[in-house]
């Protein structure tokens, strides 16, 4: 795809071995995220890197799609991204268009809960590639609240109506993770192979998650969280967790 001289300075490639990732980054946020993709989690590359061409991986909470692109350029994975709020939405729509893999990779403007229907997500700042929202049903109080944005509510139970169950799916969503995983128990995650999901320690309900998912047969992958888990600062407790079968 050829970009004009204007369009090429709001993006940046990202060598990771013979290819290239492309990112659109219209502000500073979005060019940290993309700047920082091999070094923020390398834990989750590091997972990605186990599929295998024609895994099926859902990214909960996909943001711009850092970890979505990836999976299709690198991996071939079909990938199915969802992402509710809306400045976020926008910026992984158009990563996915200029690194030319929308044959691979859909993404949806839908948050992802316990129950179907009409919600409210609580933004903590309006900045795109921004984290930290919440829907309605608050488990971590937001840091602050900027603005109320409507969204649609969808189970990943109901979400394999319509699309093929996972293979692998991300879980990061700052807070609702348990009620997600509530959404996934009868159909989707009785047949996942992996599964990364953020916890608090802080958090029962998170803490409670993990015997929840070892029910499903999914095993903690200790190292992960001990490598992943934030052991001071504002951010103490919250962690990357990795389930395997």
């Amino acid at each position: 795809m050829e970009l004009s001289t204007k369009e090429q300075k709001e993006y940046v490639g990202i060598p990771v071995g013979d290819k290239r990732i492309g990112f659109y980054v219209p502000n500073g946020p979005c060019l940290y995220r993309a700047l920082t993709m091999k070094t923020k989690e390398p834990w989750t590359l590091e997972w990605i890197d186990t599929f295998t061409k024609g895994d099926i991986f859902w990214d909960i909470g996909a943001n711009v799609g850092v970890y979505s692109i990836y999976a299709a350029v690198i991996k071939q994975s079909q990938v199915f991204a969802f992402e509710p709020e809306a400045a976020n939405f926008n910026v992984l729509n158009e990563n996915i268009r200029v690194n030319g893999v929308a044959d691979l990779v859909k993404a949806y403007c839908i948050a992802i809960s316990d129950r179907h229907g009409f919600d409210h997500l609580n933004l903590c700042k309006i900045e795109t590639a921004a984290s930290g929202h919440q829907i309605n049903n608050l488990i971590r109080q937001p840091s602050s609240l900027a603005f109320v944005q409507g969204c649609v509510t969808y189970t990943l139970d109901q979400l394999s109506e319509y699309i093929p169950i996972p293979t692998h799916i991300k879980i990061d969503v700052d807070g609702v993770e348990p009620l997600i995983v509530n959404g996934g128990l009868r159909h989707v995650l009785p047949k996942v192979k992996s599964l990364m999901i953020e916890l608090d320690d802080n958090i029962p309900l998170h803490v409670e998650l993990i015997n929840r998912l070892n029910d499903q047969g999914l095993k903690t992958v200790p190292e992960v969280a001990d490598r992943s888990t934030h052991k001071d600062g504002p951010f103490k407790g919250v962690g990357e967790h990795l389930f395997t079968r």
